[in-house]
């Protein structure tokens, strides 16, 4: 039950630093929680996002893939990964 607040606390985190545009800090804390939930589809979108917005398209997609093979049913996420 901790585990799930720590993961809870460390989205949060991440969320705030995608917010203030920091991107390496924002990658760091969605790949560290990645690693206690790898079917949270809000995160994988969120990683996959932000190297879009990067410009590096290859692992932008590769995230966004990992997303709809969660998730294949959200027509948003379909039409993201396209």
């Amino acid at each position: 039950q901790n585990q799930q607040y720590d993961v809870q606390v460390k989205k949060l985190i991440a969320e705030n630093y995608l917010y203030l545009g920091n991107h390496k800090k924002a990658k760091s804390k969605y790949s560290e929680v990645y690693l206690y939930d790898s079917t949270d589809t809000e995160i994988s979108y969120s990683l996959g996002t932000i190297f879009e917005q990067e410009g590096n398209l290859a692992t932008a997609s590769k995230w966004l893939e990992k997303v709809v093979a969660i998730n294949p049913n959200n027509p948003y996420y379909l039409k993201k990964a396209a």
